[in-house]
């Protein structure tokens, strides 16, 4: 490092999502005190559903009878949320007997947002009519005189297009010879940005889903799948940072019989989702000047600090012992180096911003099938304040200059 001029802090930097990465556990069915419950505001009479901890699972259970329809319920992690609208996620369930009543499995593109509260669930229905597999929208908010408004394949396309319905080869899938229902099986959601308009019906698509079911391994410990896989486009907005999240989904289905424990759920998993005490505050990283070494800080904890000498290379260092620690001292190098923070055990994902040389001009962009993005700009990472810079189908270009630093920012 040449002088503290040159020193560049950097934060949140998002990566490619790697399909060989391994998700971060975000609940292991060891506590409930990080998860928030939320069911059908309207026509559940005197239902309630309560998640208990038993042998390092979680019980999901339904006391009472709900009303207009089957009471839907969602627990999700208030401390952790996606980066963006390309991430996975996964959880396990086994219901607690092989009954039409018994629903679980895995919600995600869950939306807090006031007069919104949907999400889309992947669940299995293991007996009764039509057992399945099966990619639904949940409408929490749905009005008690319109039952069907609380499930059903809205805003969901199939590939081609066409309207997808609730029928197995649509947004449902047959469970197969070797679903065994008395046994765990993981439900996985993945969410993927779409590379061009979706065809017909669904040309305002936001993001490609897909949904999976795997249980038991392989003797390459490799995760067996069970069922068919359901791909399906949605045209759901992008929840933004704030409002967006994912968890544990369950059902009592019924509205005639009281309810019972419905199943047992575990390992709430996620690639691309942060862990935080508040999705919008970022770690803070703080570099300052010591004679012939430097002192860098950072907080809260939980972060690995990485280093590079070329912010063209796609490689960065992990900076020795660093790992869940707030502090380490190095000393001056002869070349300039650049410092980023991740967190620990989960992988960030975002837009990816490209910077290229065009002739006399820098061109800006990332992604445009990615919205709620803003990329601002300032020419001194000292300076406390960043400025907007305007765009245009997720593209600014300027002319070469002095040094510019740019970075997006949701919302």
């Amino acid at each position: 490092m040449k002088s503290p001029a040159t020193l560049v802090c950097l934060l949140a930097v998002g990566l490619h999502l790697a399909a060989s990465l391994p998700a971060a556990v975000v609940n292991d069915g060891n506590s409930t005190n990080n998860l928030t419950r939320l069911s059908n505001v309207n026509g559940v009479a005197d239902a309630t559903a309560t998640l208990t901890v038993s042998g390092g699972s979680l019980n999901a259970t339904q006391a009472g009878t709900a009303g207009s329809f089957a009471m839907r319920n969602v627990w999700y992690p208030a401390n952790a949320f996606p980066t963006s609208g390309v991430y996975s996620v996964s959880a396990d369930f086994v219901p607690a007997e092989v009954s039409s009543e018994r629903h679980g499995g895995v919600m995600g593109w869950l939306n807090l947002a006031t007069n919104t509260n949907k999400g889309i669930a992947f669940y299995v229905r293991p007996a009764g009519s039509d057992p399945s597999f099966r990619v639904s929208l949940i409408d929490f908010n749905a009005p008690e005189d319109n039952a069907s408004a609380n499930e059903n394949q809205t805003n969901l396309f199939n590939l081609d297009g066409t309207t997808a319905v609730g029928a197995l080869d649509s947004a449902w899938a047959a469970l197969g010879t070797n679903y065994v229902a008395t046994n765990f099986a993981t439900f996985q959601l993945e969410f993927a940005a779409l590379t061009a308009p979706g065809p017909g019906a669904a040309s305002n698509a936001t993001a490609r889903v897909t949904a999976k079911v795997f249980q038991g391994v392989d003797a390459s410990t490799n995760p067996i799948p069970v069922g068919r896989t359901i791909e399906l486009l949605t045209n759901l907005p992008l929840p933004d940072a704030a409002n967006h999240r994912f968890g544990y989904f369950a059902v009592w289905g019924s509205i005639f019989r009281s309810g019972d424990t419905i199943g047992v759920l575990d390992n709430l998993s996620a690639t691309g989702a942060s862990v935080s005490t508040n999705p919008s505050t970022p770690a803070t990283l703080v570099i300052v000047r010591n004679g012939s070494s430097v002192d860098i800080s950072w907080s809260p904890s939980g972060y690995q600090l990485q280093m590079t000498t070329n912010l063209a290379s796609p490689t960065w260092t992990d900076v020795p012992n660093t790992v869940n620690a707030t502090q380490v001292t190095l000393q001056i190098a002869s070349s300039d180096a650049f410092f980023r923070l991740l967190q620990v055990g989960v992988t960030p994902v975002g837009p990816q911003l490209s910077i290229q040389q065009s002739g006399n001009s820098i061109v800006v962009t990332w992604p445009q099938q990615l919205s709620g993005y803003r990329l601002q700009a300032k020419t001194d990472l000292s300076a406390a304040t960043w400025s907007d810079i305007t765009t245009t189908n997720n593209q600014h270009t300027e002319t070469a200059g002095a040094a510019r630093f740019f970075r997006l920012i949701s919302p």
